[in-house]
């Protein structure tokens, strides 16, 4: 059975990562293997990269070194663990992908502009050379919430176990959950395999099971 990989995308207090956890599970429930993983991070050398790029956010050095950081990560966790895992036919799981990079850092500055699509073909390029295939995802879930809700949902998680990077402001959360629905809306790859899910008055697992209809309905599960 060939490999699957699943991004679950969408703004700080979405939900991203309990639902990842409650998707893994239930894809493994219905028989298939799973590989969970998070981005940045997934690896025991890109987990370092994901501490580097928290020193990089608390002493905010700006897009461009959060650009490199991102796609450092990104190829070191699949070139570990994704481009095997698919391999073996598995179903990957990610809290996160590329799409972020393009909802958080894009349209802050010029050069990290640039270098979002640049380091994307690099990607690209490496994951063929490493694995004889694309490495992205083949399907991205995109979590939104209304921002009044975001912003409640992240104060109560600061409050109950804190964070290890620091979270968006308000307004900062406003424009990147627009650049996910302009990503969404528009005519690239990213946007034809994308599956929307708004949580805003949604459990977690009512959130899952929405998901799990939407992966069969496309036939991938």
């Amino acid at each position: 059975m060939a490999g699957l990989f699943i991004a679950i995308e969408g703004p700080d207090g979405v939900g991203k990562s309990d639902v990842s956890v409650r998707l893994a599970d239930a894809i493994r429930r219905s028989g298939r293997d799973i590989m969970l993983v998070r981005d940045p991070g997934g690896s025991p050398t890109a987990e370092q990269v994901r501490h580097l790029l928290s020193l990089l956010l608390a002493a905010r050095v700006g897009p461009v070194p959060e650009v490199l950081a991102y796609s450092l990560s990104r190829a070191i966790s699949t070139k570990e663990v994704v481009a095997p895992a698919l391999a073996q036919g598995k179903v990957v799981v990610s809290d996160r992908w590329g799409m972020s990079t393009r909802a958080y850092q894009y349209g802050r500055d010029a050069t990290a502009d640039y270098l979002i699509g640049v380091l994307e073909n690099t990607l690209s390029t490496f994951c063929v050379e490493q694995a004889g295939r694309d490495v992205s995802p083949d399907v991205y879930v995109v979590l939104t919430a209304d921002p009044g809700v975001l912003v409640q949902r992240l104060a109560y998680r600061a409050d109950q176990r804190g964070v290890d990077m620091e979270d968006p402001s308000p307004a900062e959360l406003a424009r990147i959950q627009d650049r996910y629905l302009e990503i969404m809306s528009g005519g690239s790859p990213m946007a034809s395999r994308t599956i929307h899910v708004d949580t805003t008055a949604k459990q977690p697992q009512a959130v899952c099971d929405e998901i799990m209809v939407a992966l069969k309905k496309r036939g991938v599960l």
